[in-house]
């Protein structure tokens, strides 16, 4: 992998993660609202509130494991450096 590669693509990962992450909180709120309006319990671990924080971690996560790998790769010394 090449190093541009892969901080663009540890960059790209970590922004998806917070975008879905914000999106949590709005996905909470139409729940709760839906709820209200249809007199049902309110259910947290509904498919859209859930896996979506979840799913926004675990992308920031990669993110910067795929940026600490590519950061350490090009610190690592070659045969060349001597």
């Amino acid at each position: 992998m090449s190093k541009t590669l892969g901080v663009a693509g540890g960059t790209v990962l970590i922004l998806v993660g917070l975008f879905l992450l914000v999106m949590v909180p709005f996905n909470l709120s139409a729940q709760m609202d839906r709820v209200d309006r249809e007199g049902l319990g309110g259910n947290i671990f509904a498919p859209d509130v859930l896996p979506l924080g979840g799913l926004g971690l675990l992308a920031i996560v990669i993110g910067v494991a795929v940026l600490t790998y590519t950061h350490r790769r090009g610190q690592r010394p070659t045969a060349a450096d001597g």
